[in-house]
């Protein structure tokens, strides 16, 4: 004979109590893993947006130095043309002041000539090149050739005066002679 066990407390069974219960579970379980779902969502999307912003800024940031590259270049261009420019002027004013030395140099040995040139002596043409000279002329009178020569030696601004040639001029009766002066001047 068998015993059958009689429940005396009423109770429902266990697989009808999982029935009810399981729903809640589920929910519960749903709930839950949507929130962590969205927790993660939101930190996510946190991170994504603080990176963003980091990225933007080191955009701008090497926009900026590619910007202050640009201009660095441009500067380095702009100093090399100054120098250049530099370059060209202090060549162009050494030029010009070494004219005015020259024209000054110039000034004054045509200065010295005509102090002592006899007033019976006629220049026809002075060439000057670096520290020699040339005079070309006409004088009424031999002796002042000599006279004007040792003139020119005895001034401390020749260094050399030499009488190259004299030719009587036959189409003057007056007799004039022409004459070639070579000479060397002192360097200071």
């Amino acid at each position: 004979m068998q015993l059958q066990r009689i429940n005396l407390v009423p109770a429902k069974p266990f697989a009808e109590r999982i029935k009810r219960v399981t729903p809640f579970v589920i929910g519960a379980f749903l709930v839950v893993t949507t929130l962590v779902v969205y927790a993660q969502y939101l930190f996510v999307s946190r991170q994504l947006a603080r990176i963003d912003t980091e990225l933007t800024e080191k955009q701008g940031a090497t926009d900026r130095f590619e910007t202050l590259q640009s201009q660095v270049a441009v500067l380095k261009a702009e100093v090399a043309r100054q120098k250049q420019d530099y370059a060209q002027i202090k060549k162009r004013v050494s030029e010009i002041s070494s004219a005015k030395t020259e024209k000054n140099k110039f000034s004054q040995v045509l200065q010295h000539i005509t102090q002592i040139l006899p007033s019976t002596v006629k220049c026809n043409s002075i060439s000057i090149q670096q520290t020699s000279g040339k005079i070309s002329g006409s004088a009424v009178k031999y002796g002042d050739l000599p006279d004007f020569i040792r003139k020119m030696k005895q001034d401390p601004l020749f260094a050399n005066a030499v009488l190259l040639d004299i030719v009587q001029d036959s189409k003057n009766s007056i007799g004039r002679l022409s004459f070639n002066i070579d000479f060397k001047l002192n360097e200071h």
